[in-house]
């Protein structure tokens, strides 16, 4: 090039260097634009991680989930439209672009997770449908109960007043809200009522509802389980990933939180979604989280049968069996035993 410059065109050797030696470098740079394009190409298609979502839908939700992302690139592109003799149009136009898109994406999750804290304050659910019951807070108690009546009214009690103690319960985090709220796509509802349809068939009675309520005393991922009103069980969980549970045979370690299974203690790691096929790969039992409570859910109301079936259960099971053998029915209870009895046998 500065042979060409000094003898065809009859520049000095200065000015030949500038221009063509400008002119190389340039070529050199824009010939690697396409090499690069192509590697970070070959590169994204050789890491990604086998999922059921194609690779579109997964590099779009990389850069639009999370405002870091595109908080970076806004903030490269500003600095290099600072740059003297840079475009500083392109630069900062994309630049603002991207930053306000980052805003909007922060300002969206923050709005979200408001929403999640004040819908986690009112009331409970119920494992045979998704109702929520509002409750009155009195400014005297600070906690949960009827409101008092007006100045100058009185009343008497009577047994509507005393609180009445649910069978089974599952008091859940606020965190874990989404997993009982078929809205959100929690499927815990549906998996409680397949694990009360499982017991009752195995163990021949029907098993009570278990009343599910969120408490804003536990920690937001914490869950607990209770017969009785008494506290039997509690465990902590990672809605947004899965549990890996070594069943006692692996082939390696996988990244994560490390933790234990809640129904059978065994050692486990909560694991992000995208890496469920290692683990499976390497020979882990791979739940998601509300499998993870239903589960020890299952296991705690089997260990806990006999004190879950009372004087009402067995008359029931009476019922029933008067309708298949009423001469069997009629013959064993008054006349053979009483209830009490036949209950201590079952």
């Amino acid at each position: 090039g500065i042979a060409i410059g000094m003898m065809q065109h009859g520049l000095d050797f200065g000015l030949a260097v500038e221009r063509y030696a400008l002119l190389t470098i340039g070529d050199g740079l824009v010939a690697q634009i396409p090499s690069l394009l192509l590697s970070t190409s070959a590169a994204i298609m050789v890491t990604r991680v086998t999922s059921s979502q194609d690779m579109g839908g997964q590099i779009i939700q990389q850069m639009f989930s999370a405002p870091k992302v595109l908080a970076i690139a806004a903030t490269i592109l500003i600095i290099l439209g600072l740059i003297p003799g840079m475009p500083h149009v392109a630069f900062l136009g994309l630049g603002s672009i991207a930053a306000g898109a980052a805003w909007y994406i922060w300002k969206r999750q923050s709005q979200t997770v408001e929403e999640e804290g004040t819908w986690a304050g009112r009331g409970a659910v119920s494992s045979g449908g998704a109702q929520r019951q509002g409750t009155e807070i009195s400014a005297d108690q600070g906690g949960e109960g009827q409101a008092l009546p007006a100045p100058g009214e009185t009343r008497e009690l009577g047994w509507d007043d005393v609180a009445t103690v649910d069978i089974v319960g599952l008091e859940v985090g606020y965190r874990l809200i989404p997993l009982v709220d078929k809205s959100q796509g929690g499927q815990l509802l549906s998996r409680i009522k397949g694990v009360r349809k499982k017991l009752s068939q195995d163990l021949g009675f029907l098993m009570p509802s278990v009343h599910i309520r969120d408490n804003l005393d536990l920690m937001p991922n914490v869950y607990r389980i209770t017969l009785m009103g008494v506290t039997i069980a509690e465990a902590e969980i990672h809605p947004e990933r899965e549990l890996a549970i070594d069943p006692g045979q692996v082939f390696g370690k996988v990244e994560g939180i490390a933790g234990k299974d809640p129904a059978f203690g065994l050692e486990a790691t909560w694991i992000e979604p995208d890496q469920k096929d290692q683990a499976q790969t390497l020979g882990y039992t791979v739940v998601d989280a509300s499998t993870v409570v239903a589960t020890h859910l299952n296991q705690i109301l089997q260990s806990h049968a006999h004190e879950l079936i009372g004087h009402e259960e067995a008359q029931k099971w009476l019922d029933q069996l008067e309708k298949i053998s009423p001469k069997l029915a009629e013959e064993l209870v008054p006349t053979t035993i009483t209830v009490s009895i036949l209950l201590k046998v079952l």
